[in-house]
């Protein structure tokens, strides 16, 4: 009866250590999961800011390629206004001295 006795606290014994280092495996396991979602929400939270800044950049490109557009537009106007005064200037010129000629 005694060795029987001694067997079952010895058993209790063995058990109430293994539910422990369980329990300490368990908490291990935790803190390491803890952890990785803290890393996983701080990448999820870079990715974010990450696609709120390239959001803003092509916004912004849009822009510079609309202000680029008008401004080839304008440079095109003006240059074939300066083509059309130069051809009208030529033409003047060229009838000035044709008549100053004829006059002679």
């Amino acid at each position: 009866m005694i060795k029987a006795k001694h067997k079952i606290e010895s058993l209790e014994q063995k058990f109430r250590e293994e539910m422990i280092k369980g329990r300490t495996k368990l908490e291990y396991d935790r803190n390491v999961l803890l952890s990785r979602e803290d890393q996983l929400r701080q990448s999820m939270a870079d990715l974010e800011q990450s696609a709120v800044a390239g959001t803003e950049k092509d916004i912004q490109y849009a822009m510079l390629e609309r202000e680029a557009s008008t401004a080839k537009d304008e440079y095109d106007t003006l240059l074939a206004a300066v083509k059309e005064v130069t051809i009208n200037t030529n033409t003047a010129s060229t009838t000035t001295s044709s008549t100053s000629t004829n006059g002679r």
